[in-house]
């Protein structure tokens, strides 16, 4: 039987499992759905999703209550386990929970650029389950794209900026030099 303090005097009481489970799955998915932070927690084996959050279901139109019992991959329409989902990663070799991995993918399916924080871990039950959290970063990647045209291209002209032409054409001679210095008869 699991116990837990009543008060300061070391007392304690019976813990109902199944209520405090409950009660740590609502907080979490309370929680997590205030936040702009996507997430979902679902059987590391079959993918079946366990829980998720708002903002989750919400970029498949969906209520998070709907997404519960289905499979992560068919969202994305797979008909197993996506082909970059980091799954290796985040068990040893025992088929033990190992660190976190953080990563970067773009959805297709969404047209979405994803930053996601993925990590193994034992269920309340004490099944090996897969959380992903994940935020969505497409509006950074678009700045860093657009950051780096206007860093080397003019923008009037549509044409590498004078310093990476400069460059491309010295590149050029060189390579031409040392070609006909090379092969010189």
């Amino acid at each position: 039987m699991v116990r837990k303090k009543q008060n300061s005097k070391d007392s304690t009481v019976p813990i109902d499992f199944a209520q405090t489970a409950a009660l740590s799955t609502d907080f979490l998915r309370t929680f997590n759905s205030s936040a702009d932070v996507g997430f979902y927690i679902c059987d590391f084996y079959t993918g079946e999703i366990l829980m998720c959050n708002k903002v989750y279901a919400g970029i498949f139109g969906k209520k998070a209550e709907e997404m519960t019992g289905q499979y992560c991959f068919h969202n994305l329409g797979y008909d197993s386990r996506c082909p970059f989902c980091p799954y290796e990663k985040l068990i040893d070799e025992k088929g033990e929970p190992t660190e976190t991995y953080t990563w970067e993918n773009h959805i297709k399916k969404l047209n979405l650029w994803l930053q996601s924080t993925n990590w193994a871990f034992r269920w309340i039950d004490g099944r090996l389950v897969h959380m992903v959290t994940y935020v969505n970063v497409s509006q950074r990647r678009q700045l860093e794209k657009d950051l780096n045209f206007l860093a080397f291209y003019d923008r009037t002209l549509q044409i590498p900026n004078s310093y990476v032409w400069n460059m491309t054409c010295f590149l050029i001679c060189l390579i031409n030099i040392l070609w006909s210095w090379i092969f010189r008869d």
